[in-house]
Protein backbone atom coordinates (compact mmCIF):
# COMPACT_ATOMS: atom_id res chain seq x y z
CA UNK A 1 0.00 0.00 0.00
CA UNK A 2 1.11 3.64 -0.84
CA UNK A 3 0.56 6.86 1.09
CA UNK A 4 0.79 10.13 0.38
CA UNK A 5 1.95 11.69 3.66
CA UNK A 6 2.94 10.05 7.22
CA UNK A 7 -0.20 11.03 7.84
CA UNK A 8 -2.26 8.98 6.14
CA UNK A 9 0.50 5.95 6.65
CA UNK A 10 0.31 5.84 10.29
CA UNK A 11 -3.76 6.24 9.83
CA UNK A 12 -3.45 3.26 7.69
CA UNK A 13 -1.60 1.35 10.49
CA UNK A 14 -4.03 2.61 13.17
CA UNK A 15 -7.44 1.84 11.19
CA UNK A 16 -6.29 -1.52 9.72
CA UNK A 17 -4.48 -4.83 9.85
CA UNK A 18 -1.33 -3.67 7.65
CA UNK A 19 2.24 -4.44 8.64
CA UNK A 20 4.43 -1.43 8.69
CA UNK A 21 6.73 -2.54 6.20
CA UNK A 22 3.98 -3.44 3.74
CA UNK A 23 3.10 0.91 3.87
CA UNK A 24 5.22 2.78 1.84
CA UNK A 25 5.42 6.85 1.71
CA UNK A 26 5.74 8.35 -1.66
CA UNK A 27 4.57 12.69 -1.85
CA UNK A 28 2.45 13.63 -4.25
CA UNK A 29 4.27 15.15 -7.28
CA UNK A 30 3.94 18.38 -9.82
CA UNK A 31 5.80 19.88 -12.62
CA UNK A 32 4.80 23.02 -13.41
CA UNK A 33 3.62 23.50 -17.43
CA UNK A 34 6.47 24.26 -19.50
CA UNK A 35 8.27 24.15 -16.70
CA UNK A 36 7.76 27.43 -14.92
CA UNK A 37 4.30 29.01 -13.78
CA UNK A 38 4.42 32.46 -15.54
CA UNK A 39 1.48 34.55 -15.61
CA UNK A 40 0.21 38.51 -15.52
CA UNK A 41 0.57 39.94 -11.86
CA UNK A 42 -0.73 42.75 -12.85
CA UNK A 43 -3.35 42.41 -15.01
CA UNK A 44 -4.94 39.80 -12.80
CA UNK A 45 -4.88 42.21 -9.82
CA UNK A 46 -6.54 44.84 -11.84
CA UNK A 47 -9.00 42.15 -12.76
CA UNK A 48 -9.79 40.96 -8.71
CA UNK A 49 -10.14 44.30 -7.80
CA UNK A 50 -6.78 43.98 -5.67
CA UNK A 51 -5.67 47.45 -4.28
CA UNK A 52 -1.39 48.30 -4.98
CA UNK A 53 -0.97 48.57 -1.42
CA UNK A 54 -2.51 45.61 -0.53
CA UNK A 55 -0.95 41.85 -0.42
CA UNK A 56 -3.04 39.14 -1.99
CA UNK A 57 -3.71 36.03 -0.20
CA UNK A 58 -4.90 32.92 -2.44
CA UNK A 59 -7.03 30.32 -0.85
CA UNK A 60 -8.33 27.69 -3.99
CA UNK A 61 -10.48 24.23 -4.11
CA UNK A 62 -13.68 23.06 -3.92
CA UNK A 63 -14.75 21.24 -0.82
CA UNK A 64 -15.02 24.35 1.35
CA UNK A 65 -16.04 23.11 4.82
CA UNK A 66 -12.91 20.44 4.72
CA UNK A 67 -10.73 22.78 3.34
CA UNK A 68 -11.70 25.42 6.10
CA UNK A 69 -12.37 28.55 4.23
CA UNK A 70 -14.01 30.15 6.87
CA UNK A 71 -11.28 30.47 8.82
CA UNK A 72 -9.42 31.95 6.37
CA UNK A 73 -12.69 34.56 5.62
CA UNK A 74 -12.97 35.20 9.30
CA UNK A 75 -8.87 35.82 9.42
CA UNK A 76 -8.61 38.26 6.87
CA UNK A 77 -11.90 40.28 7.75
CA UNK A 78 -9.52 41.65 10.62
CA UNK A 79 -6.56 42.23 8.65
CA UNK A 80 -6.02 45.57 6.79
CA UNK A 81 -3.69 45.69 3.39
CA UNK A 82 -4.59 42.37 2.52
CA UNK A 83 -7.47 40.67 -0.35
CA UNK A 84 -8.64 37.19 -0.14
CA UNK A 85 -9.08 35.62 -3.53
CA UNK A 86 -11.28 32.16 -3.31
CA UNK A 87 -10.73 30.38 -6.31
CA UNK A 88 -13.03 27.22 -7.06
CA UNK A 89 -16.64 25.84 -6.17
CA UNK A 90 -18.49 26.21 -3.33
CA UNK A 91 -21.64 27.46 -1.00
CA UNK A 92 -20.85 30.16 0.64
CA UNK A 93 -23.88 31.58 3.50
CA UNK A 94 -23.50 34.64 5.19
CA UNK A 95 -21.96 38.05 4.32
CA UNK A 96 -19.16 38.49 2.51
CA UNK A 97 -15.90 40.90 3.63
CA UNK A 98 -15.14 43.63 1.70
CA UNK A 99 -11.55 42.60 0.81
CA UNK A 100 -13.01 38.91 0.15
CA UNK A 101 -13.16 37.99 -3.77
CA UNK A 102 -14.99 34.49 -4.46
CA UNK A 103 -14.31 34.10 -8.42
CA UNK A 104 -15.64 30.58 -8.80
CA UNK A 105 -14.49 27.66 -11.02
CA UNK A 106 -10.55 28.85 -13.06
CA UNK A 107 -9.25 27.18 -15.48
CA UNK A 108 -6.05 29.62 -15.81
CA UNK A 109 -4.76 29.04 -12.22
CA UNK A 110 -1.09 30.53 -13.30
CA UNK A 111 -2.27 33.87 -13.50
CA UNK A 112 -3.61 33.90 -9.42
CA UNK A 113 -0.18 31.91 -8.72
CA UNK A 114 1.78 35.05 -10.94
CA UNK A 115 -0.80 37.71 -8.92
CA UNK A 116 -1.11 36.15 -5.08
CA UNK A 117 1.87 37.02 -2.56
CA UNK A 118 1.04 34.04 0.03
CA UNK A 119 -1.33 30.71 -0.35
CA UNK A 120 -3.83 30.00 2.15
CA UNK A 121 -4.99 26.41 2.68
CA UNK A 122 -6.25 26.07 6.82
CA UNK A 123 -7.71 22.50 6.16
CA UNK A 124 -9.41 20.20 8.43
CA UNK A 125 -8.15 17.40 6.67
CA UNK A 126 -6.24 16.86 3.63
CA UNK A 127 -4.09 13.55 2.78
CA UNK A 128 -1.36 15.78 0.77
CA UNK A 129 -3.04 19.15 -0.87
CA UNK A 130 -1.76 19.71 -4.52
CA UNK A 131 -2.77 22.94 -4.58
CA UNK A 132 0.02 23.73 -2.17
CA UNK A 133 2.96 22.11 -3.91
CA UNK A 134 1.41 24.11 -7.16
CA UNK A 135 1.93 27.62 -4.71
CA UNK A 136 5.00 26.52 -3.85
CA UNK A 137 6.15 26.05 -7.08
CA UNK A 138 5.36 29.80 -8.01
CA UNK A 139 7.63 30.70 -5.48
CA UNK A 140 4.48 31.35 -2.96
CA UNK A 141 4.92 31.19 0.93
CA UNK A 142 1.42 28.72 2.29
CA UNK A 143 0.17 28.93 5.31
CA UNK A 144 -1.67 25.63 6.19
CA UNK A 145 -2.48 23.48 9.18
CA UNK A 146 -1.26 20.08 10.57
CA UNK A 147 -4.35 18.42 9.38
CA UNK A 148 -2.46 18.36 5.89
CA UNK A 149 0.15 16.30 5.11
CA UNK A 150 1.59 18.36 2.64
CA UNK A 151 2.50 19.92 6.05
CA UNK A 152 5.14 17.38 6.66
CA UNK A 153 7.83 18.76 3.75
CA UNK A 154 7.32 22.60 4.57
CA UNK A 155 9.80 23.91 6.23
CA UNK A 156 8.54 26.11 9.32
CA UNK A 157 9.09 29.95 8.90
CA UNK A 158 10.94 29.24 5.78
CA UNK A 159 8.46 28.35 2.99
CA UNK A 160 5.38 29.15 5.31
CA UNK A 161 3.92 28.50 8.31
CA UNK A 162 2.04 25.26 10.02
CA UNK A 163 -0.79 26.23 12.42
CA UNK A 164 -3.45 24.14 14.39
CA UNK A 165 -6.61 23.31 12.03
CA UNK A 166 -9.33 25.72 13.67
CA UNK A 167 -6.77 27.59 15.37
CA UNK A 168 -8.35 31.67 13.75
CA UNK A 169 -5.88 33.56 15.75
CA UNK A 170 -2.67 31.44 14.85
CA UNK A 171 -3.87 31.49 11.02
CA UNK A 172 -4.35 35.49 11.46
CA UNK A 173 -0.91 36.01 12.83
CA UNK A 174 0.87 33.63 10.40
CA UNK A 175 -0.56 35.66 7.29
CA UNK A 176 0.12 38.93 8.62
CA UNK A 177 3.71 37.56 8.94
CA UNK A 178 4.19 36.24 5.55
CA UNK A 179 1.96 39.38 4.34
CA UNK A 180 4.54 41.73 5.31
CA UNK A 181 7.01 39.18 2.89
CA UNK A 182 5.33 40.42 -0.05
CA UNK A 183 7.77 40.51 -2.61
CA UNK A 184 11.02 38.80 -1.12
CA UNK A 185 12.93 37.39 -3.64
CA UNK A 186 14.70 35.32 -1.03
CA UNK A 187 11.48 33.74 -0.18
CA UNK A 188 10.11 33.21 -3.35
CA UNK A 189 13.38 31.34 -4.61
CA UNK A 190 13.23 28.84 -1.54
CA UNK A 191 9.57 28.17 -2.12
CA UNK A 192 10.58 27.46 -6.09
CA UNK A 193 13.48 25.29 -4.73
CA UNK A 194 11.54 23.56 -2.83
CA UNK A 195 9.00 21.92 -5.05
CA UNK A 196 11.75 20.94 -7.20
CA UNK A 197 12.25 17.93 -5.02
CA UNK A 198 8.95 16.86 -5.64
CA UNK A 199 8.76 16.59 -9.25
CA UNK A 200 6.36 13.72 -11.11
CA UNK A 201 9.30 11.86 -11.84
CA UNK A 202 10.38 11.32 -8.61
CA UNK A 203 6.92 9.99 -7.75
CA UNK A 204 6.69 8.25 -10.64
CA UNK A 205 10.29 6.59 -9.54
CA UNK A 206 9.39 5.76 -6.24
CA UNK A 207 6.11 4.07 -6.88
CA UNK A 208 7.64 1.91 -9.88
CA UNK A 209 10.32 1.00 -6.79
CA UNK A 210 7.53 0.32 -4.43
CA UNK A 211 6.02 -1.86 -7.16
CA UNK A 212 9.30 -3.62 -8.26
CA UNK A 213 9.97 -5.06 -4.67
CA UNK A 214 6.52 -6.11 -3.95
CA UNK A 215 6.84 -8.52 -7.56
CA UNK A 216 10.44 -9.32 -6.15
CA UNK A 217 8.78 -10.00 -2.60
Amino acid sequence: MIANSVMVHDEILANFDYSRDRVAVIPNGYDPPGGDIIGDRAETRALNHIPDDHAMILFAGSGWERKGLRFAVNAVERMSNVTLVVAGKGTWRGPIPENVRLIGPVKKMRDLYAAADVFVAPTIYDPFSNACLEALAAGLPVVTTDANGFSEILGEGIHGSIIRAGDGLALEAALEHWAAQRGNATVRAGCRKLSQEYSEDRNLRSTLDVINRAAGR
